[in-house]
């Protein structure tokens, strides 16, 4: 799976933990815990906090990721708690 940030235009709810302005993330295919059921859409959609590492679940579109980053924002910070996308690293690649 591929994650591209996207500028966001407007301004959303700040985080619930540390008061930071979440990211706007398009994910491109399927995480390899996923099964290959193509009623999975292609492109997904996350808000995430870089500092903190609070994150809404892949979604179908953006709209679906603001609700679900207001409800983490209302008070349900509980729902989803997951690392934050950049601290994804490329595997190192060793020839032999």
């Amino acid at each position: 799976m591929m994650q591209r940030r996207v500028k966001l235009a407007g301004r959303l709810n700040d985080c619930p933990r540390c008061r930071q302005q979440p990211q706007h993330y398009e994910c491109h295919g399927r995480d390899r815990d996923e099964s290959m059921d193509f009623t999975i859409a292609a492109l997904r959609h996350i808000l995430a906090c870089d500092p903190c590492g609070l994150t809404t679940p892949r979604v179908d579109s953006f709209q679906g990721a603001i609700a679900a980053w207001d409800r983490l924002s209302d008070g349900e910070v509980a729902a989803v708690v997951a690392t934050s996308p950049t601290n994804v690293r490329q595997i190192a690649r060793r020839h032999v």
